[in-house]
């Protein structure tokens, strides 16, 4: 049995307590340790479906630790500053462990208040907790369901991939040593695909090994066949770790995905919206003009966070300004991933993230707003 694999067994679980032992004591060898009250392992390894990678050392962990450091109950400007110093931290501890890892502070009041994102629905119900107390996250409200957007923002997290891989592909090509990273992210962007098919069709599972037998009933979407073959063998990686499942050539696997997602991504925007958005003019039409009704306190947030992310050019389209930032990135990223934009497609872009007219100046902007919103 593994606590943190499908069937990697016990002395990797020995290596995954080990990088975790070092994790959880820098953290409480920090400045900031009193205000620590648990520690948190979420994602892969916290449901126990973490990646043992077959690699010439034997097994080694393959996907990033995502933890959350809950602490006291404080105000965002001390959770701020306390989240720099783990930002910090997660540099340190990357190099030391080699592999990547992610320290989210979380507190006991925002907790309490925590929204139903997927990230939350996610960490709610599948996760370990490596330090302190073991019910914190019952602090967190009870979750029946998460929204469909929530989908919507996996693809654009997701498919940032995308972007990230054609810009390796257009300044000389993908280093061998980046390789493995890149055949990573393309597994990455298929699962987000089967993923957001499994909530467009009511499934709310967090588990993989649920999704394996799921991800055959969806139905709706273009190329339904290959994403299921492709999903089903993406999980197969997750659960064995053997290089061989991954893409072979990842320049000509990268223009077939790249391809399959815009025609996923307009197939699962038309069951979302509940209107046919296959034509991007559509498409923008529809988010530019669709409004959901929101309590004074939402709409003055999202008033701020509009100001706060584009300015005084957020008022020139009051129709942005009554939405979250994010909806923004979800109506521009079709354009984004094509490989060249027309003066048009810029002027559009650019307008409605407030940027230059220019792709390589929006794409920049998409990473910022990313991080902000998404």
């Amino acid at each position: 049995m593994s606590k943190y694999t499908v069937n990697a067994g016990e002395k990797f679980d020995l290596t995954v307590d080990q990088d975790l032992c070092r994790i959880v004591a820098k953290c409480l060898k920090s400045k900031y340790s009193q205000y620590i009250k648990a520690i948190v392992l979420m994602g892969s390894y916290g449901r126990g479906e973490g990646t043992a990678f077959q690699g010439e050392q034997g097994l080694q962990p393959f996907n990033d630790y995502d933890l959350v450091v809950v602490g006291l109950s404080m105000n965002e400007w001390k959770r701020r500053k306390i989240q720099k110093d783990f930002h910090r931290l997660e540099a340190e501890l990357g190099d030391e462990i080699g592999i990547t890892v992610d320290l989210f502070l979380h507190t006991e009041n925002s907790l309490k208040r925590a929204d139903a994102s997927l990230m939350n629905y996610e960490m709610k119900y599948g996760h370990k907790v490596v330090y302190g107390d073991q019910a914190i996250l019952d602090l967190m409200p009870e979750y029946t369901t998460v929204d469909l957007s929530e989908a919507t923002r996996l693809l654009l997290n997701r498919g940032k991939l995308l972007l990230d891989i054609s810009t390796s592909l257009s300044s000389g090509g993908i280093d061998q040593a980046d390789q493995l990273k890149f055949k990573k992210f393309l597994n990455k962007i298929v699962l987000a695909m089967g993923d957001a098919a499994l909530m467009a069709s009511g499934f709310r599972g967090i588990y993989y090994k649920d999704k394996l037998s799921e991800i055959e009933k969806i139905r709706g979407f273009q190329n339904c066949s290959w994403l299921i073959e492709e999903y089903q063998s993406a999980v197969a990686f997750k659960f064995i770790g053997d290089a061989d499942l991954l893409p072979k050539d990842i320049e000509s696997y990268y223009e077939e995905l790249n391809e399959k997602f815009l025609q996923f991504y307009y197939d699962f925007e038309s069951i979302r919206l509940k209107k046919d958005v296959h034509e991007y003019s559509h498409y923008f039409d529809v988010m530019c003009h669709k409004n959901k009704q929101s309590s004074w306190r939402k709409s003055l947030r999202h008033l701020y966070l509009n100001f706060r992310g584009f300015g005084f050019s957020n008022f020139e389209d009051l129709n942005w300004c009554k939405k979250h930032p994010r909806e923004r990135l979800f109506t521009i990223f079709p354009l984004l991933i094509k490989q060249k934009l027309s003066f048009k497609e810029c002027v559009l872009v650019s307008r409605v993230q407030g940027c230059d007219q220019n792709q390589e100046k929006c794409q920049q902007k998409f990473y910022q707003l990313r991080e902000m919103y998404l």
